[in-house]
């Protein structure tokens, strides 16, 4: 029947098939006999001591250690160079490039924070003065205003400004040429407190009230300069003996028997005495400047020489870096280029000018001084000197976006641990960075 054909269906057991017995290895050893070494035993007239390496031992090693992102991003470079059939770079010249831009850096960066601390003390003191008379003192009537544009400080009345305007105000040069150098007619000096003259140029107040033969038109809004062309030649062919320049129109010391030349503006620069009095009978002005030998006892103001020639040594500097790095990538033969390369090696003061200019912690930037340097350092491998300073160029790039990534921090442990580079000095270079960035 049914059920009994059921019965026995589920009766029926399947069964696994059968493994072989799982044995483990025997265990198995080899006894090593170690070396017998020579136990360090410490003498018992002195102690054993860690002598630290000297600055000179630590700047000749190189300290840096490629990371996962260096050797990605040196794989990468080798990849372009090789398309290009170029020398590929070894993993020790990396390191040796990114070793010397750290302590360049750090050398550079120690200068530029005292020079950045000093620039700002300056900065705060002339800030504060009027640019045309450089009187600090003001009154409600006659308040020092300032550009929104370029911070320059006068007086109301020496710059023709009959009232302060609600929001924002410009200086002429802002107002009319932000992003052109204008430059002054009557003096070689850059910046400060310009008007525009009868003949649609450039002038600074100052030169205009100091020379006798210019004048203001207007003397409400304080411009226009004319009378530039009744200057006699002989003016025009004078040289300052602060500048040490022939350019512009100089006035001389007010002494009787003394003709040293010098520009106004110059003069204001090196605070050498000039006074403007009532005549007793007319009742004009009368200006009065004395170059340093005959200066009167009365003047209070220290007297600093060297102050427009160190204006202008900041200027020519720039300029010499911009025709140099120019000079570096067209026009020039292999051999005039490591000849203008040596030349940017050597020059310690330029490099600092520069640094100062763009001097920001946290966006680190080597100037083209730094890269000369240290592609003179790094070893040849088959890449002449034109070639190294292109790649330190480019691994200057690399470098920079890595120390902006830390904040600015250090890439070497030990200079990272340096105690100044917390210090506060630093901070007021961040300070004076953002207001730099600002004002551009």
């Amino acid at each position: 029947t049914l059920s009994a054909v059921g019965a026995a269906q589920s009766a029926v057991v399947v069964l696994a098939p059968k493994r072989p017995a799982v044995t483990l290895p025997a265990a198995r050893f080899e006894r090593v006999t170690a070396p017998k070494t020579k136990a360090v035993s410490r003498p018992e007239s002195h102690y054993i001591r860690n002598q630290e390496l000297s600055e000179t031992d630590l700047a000749e090693r190189v300290e840096y250690d490629l990371d996962d992102v260096d050797r990605a991003w040196l794989a990468r470079l080798n990849a372009e160079r090789s398309a290009q059939s170029q020398t590929e770079i070894s993993a020790p010249m990396l390191e040796a490039i990114m070793d010397g831009m750290e302590k360049q850096w750090f050398d550079l960066v120690k200068d530029a924070q005292k020079a950045v601390s000093a620039q700002r003390q300056e900065q705060l003191a002339a800030e504060s003065a009027c640019a045309i008379c450089g009187e600090d003192e003001c009154d409600n009537t006659n308040a020092i205003v300032f550009c929104d544009g370029c911070n320059l400080g006068v007086h109301q009345d020496c710059y023709g400004v009959p009232y302060i305007p609600e929001g924002q105000w410009l200086c002429r040069r802002c107002m009319l040429s932000p992003d052109a150098d204008v430059a002054c007619e009557l003096c070689p000096q850059r910046g400060g407190a310009l008007k525009k003259t009868t003949a649609n140029k450039w002038a600074h107040v100052l030169c205009a009230l100091w020379i006798p033969e210019t004048g203001i038109a207007n003397a409400v809004y304080m411009e226009p300069v004319d009378g530039v062309e009744q200057i006699p030649k002989s003016r025009w062919r004078l040289t300052c003996h602060l500048c040490h320049r022939r350019a512009g129109a100089c006035i001389q010391c007010s002494h009787r028997q003394c003709v040293v030349a010098f520009h106004a503006t110059c003069a204001r620069r090196a605070h050498l005495s000039m006074t403007v009095k009532p005549d007793r009978r007319t009742g004009e002005p009368v200006f009065r400047a004395y170059c340093e030998r005959h200066t009167p006892a009365s003047h209070a103001q220290a007297i600093d020489t060297s102050a427009p020639l160190r204006a202008e040594s900041s200027r020519r500097s720039a300029l010499m870096a911009a025709s140099h790095m120019a000079s570096l990538d067209v026009g020039k033969d292999k051999h005039e280029r490591e000849l203008v390369t040596q030349a940017l090696a050597g020059s310690e003061e330029a490099s600092l000018q520069l640094t100062v200019r763009v001097f920001d912690p946290d966006r680190p930037l080597l100037n083209e001084y730094v890269i000369a340097r240290v592609a003179a350092q790094v070893p040849q491998q088959r890449i002449g000197l034109l070639q190294r300073t292109r790649l330190v160029a480019m691994v200057a790039r690399y470098w920079a976006l890595k120390r902006r990534a830390r904040h600015g921090a250090p890439l070497l442990k030990r200079l990272h641990l340096e105690p100044w580079t917390a210090s506060a000095t630093q901070q007021q270079a961040r300070e004076l960075a953002e207001e730099q960035r600002q004002h551009v």
